[in-house]
């Protein structure tokens, strides 16, 4: 009984490795691609933005049909300024599917760093229409607005990604500049006040006090 018993045993330390090899070697290339990527989006959120492109690169290159990850590496391009990377990069994506909102948003931005606001403004649009609660594109079809001195859209747009993510203190910052531009004393300070209740950063408190006085001083 004890030859039989070892035997059993040894044939399972030979049969339980053979096993996980061939699992590992069953995965599909669109498993590894989603493996690949979800590394990426790892290396991103650390700041590792080459290692993320290499890895969005692999997992394209086992699944050239993977939509996000082309815009995983469309954002590298776009952190590295290289814009016509980038763009390429947010075209196949929406090519692949056309309701993907980060791409849109992404591809807006491309566009307005090839002075092209037109289009930014069309795919801004279109990623708030797929996903009416993308608060950073709200932000930066704000910023777009400002730019074109349409302050009225500009802060309606504020007002929505504020409506969406209320613990940003940044949004109320950006908005109490453009109330300002506007001349409206009173809506600029209640929105830096706000800023005040949120924020722990000592330099950001300073420079919001320091445009309180300011403020005080015009009323």
């Amino acid at each position: 009984m004890r030859i039989k018993y070892k035997l059993i045993i040894g044939l399972l330390a030979f049969t339980i490795p053979t096993v996980v090899a061939c699992v590992k070697h069953t995965e599909t290339p669109e498993v590894q691609a989603h493996i690949e990527y979800a590394n990426g989006s790892k290396l991103q959120d650390l700041g590792s933005l080459q290692k993320a492109g290499n890895a969005y690169s692999k997992a394209i290159s086992l699944d050239p049909s993977f939509a996000a990850a082309y815009v995983g590496r469309g954002y590298v391009y776009l952190a590295h300024q290289n814009l016509a990377s980038a763009l390429r990069d947010f075209d196949k994506a929406i090519d692949l599917d056309p309701n993907l909102s980060e791409a849109y948003n992404y591809r807006g931005l491309v566009s307005i760093g090839l002075s092209d606001p037109e289009q930014a403004m069309l795919d801004f649009t279109k990623a708030i229409e797929i996903n009416p609660r993308f608060a950073d594109t709200y932000i930066n079809r704000a910023r777009l607005y400002f730019h074109q001195r349409d302050l009225y859209s500009a802060i309606e747009d504020m007002t929505m990604a504020i409506r969406e993510e209320p613990g940003r203190p940044q949004y109320y910052m950006e908005r109490a500049q453009i109330h300002l531009f506007n001349q409206d004393i009173s809506a600029a300070t209640i929105d830096l006040e706000q800023v005040l209740s949120l924020t722990k950063d000592p330099e950001v408190e300073l420079e919001v006090k320091r445009q309180l006085t300011r403020i005080g001083t015009l009323n």
